[in-house]
């Protein structure tokens, strides 16, 4: 199933309370007062209805590439752990999974340290986006609303408008340019010496000489306990990562069943409709009727031309013959 057909199904105000439930809008050190927090959360909730709408009406893109998109559930790396998750989104490129994700290989390549190419979405297009297939297992797993909610979550990370989302994301293709010369000069900036300067700055800025001091000692012991947190962090950061495999494995899986069974009843109408007649044309009323979403869920170029081209020809008609169709998943 395709995003677009995704929001095609499901209606906004469960969508809103799926995203205002997934995710946190409003901060702990939030200045607005309870007024403005109502009013802002009105105003998403028009802005989801509308980018709804967008999806339904835009004209989708399907690529040469085909992506799907996946939802995953993972766990918060606090410490000590408050059992708390969040959610996250990654498309993945077909053609890639099918090579990489096969059963017999999986576990090598993941000792390996082989990983399937993922990318965001939040700097597409809506076109582009509503042209991606949605992971079906995702769908039964978190259900029709909650997919939508986190896709625009996404979609809205760079502002709501497109002209809102055209500008953020030419400021930062120019702040990466600027970052990639500096790397290039030798001007590296490691992660720790910036957090390092920053609780550095805010110590000496505070003037509560309470706080200072408690800021002083809290500093300290997250340098006494970084090697506990660093190792629980890595344990729930390589969990995450196996359900996440797991997931992606387990839909390509599905998709290489349902071709399997699709082949087989191919080759049984070829065998009842054997009176000198092509494959093709035996198997052009099934393929009519599927051989786009088929090929939606295998990835372009698995099916042989021949068999892309069925849909063209004549639809044949055998009377008192059942034609057996399978439901995709």
């Amino acid at each position: 199933m395709r995003v677009q057909e995704l929001f095609k199904k499901v209606d906004a105000v469960e969508v809103a309370d799926a995203y205002l439930v997934m995710h946190i809008i409003f901060y702990p050190y939030e200045h607005r007062t309870l007024r403005e927090k109502i009013h802002a959360a009105g105003k998403l909730r028009q802005m989801i209805a509308e980018s709804i709408q967008g999806f339904i009406s835009c004209n989708a893109m399907i690529g040469d590439r085909q992506k799907t998109i996946f939802l995953f559930e993972e766990k918060e790396t606090e410490y000590p752990p408050q059992g708390n998750v969040n959610y996250s989104l990654s498309a993945v490129y077909d053609d890639q999974a099918c090579r990489n994700m096969e059963a017999s290989s999986m576990q090598e390549e993941s000792r390996a340290g082989k990983r399937i190419a993922h990318c965001e979405i939040n700097r597409d297009s809506m076109e582009k986006v509503a042209g991606y297939l949605i992971s079906e297992l995702c769908v039964k797993r978190f259900g029709e609303a909650a997919c939508c909610a986190e896709i625009l979550y996404h979609f809205f990370s760079f502002g709501f408008t497109d002209e809102e989302r055209q500008k953020n994301i030419t400021a930062l293709q120019e702040r990466l340019k600027t970052a990639d010369k500096e790397i290039a000069e030798g001007k590296n900036h490691f992660l720790e010496d910036l957090c390092e300067e920053l609780h550095r700055k805010l110590i000496d800025n505070c003037e509560d000489p309470d706080l200072r001091q408690y800021m002083i000692l809290a500093r300290e012991h997250e340098k006494l306990t970084a090697d506990i947190i660093s190792r629980h962090r890595m344990e729930v950061l390589k969990e995450n990562q196996r359900n996440a495999e797991e997931l992606v494995r387990e839909e390509y899986e599905n998709r290489r069943r349902q071709i399997e069974r699709c082949r087989a009843i191919r080759r049984e109408r070829a065998g009842e409709y054997s009176g000198g007649q092509f494959l093709y044309e035996t198997c052009v009323e099934y393929y009519g009727k599927y051989q786009i979403t088929l090929a939606e869920q295998i990835g372009a170029g698995i099916e042989n031309q021949r068999t892309r081209k069925s849909a063209s020809y004549e639809k044949k008609t055998y009377p008192n013959r059942s034609i057996r169709k399978v439901k995709p998943l």
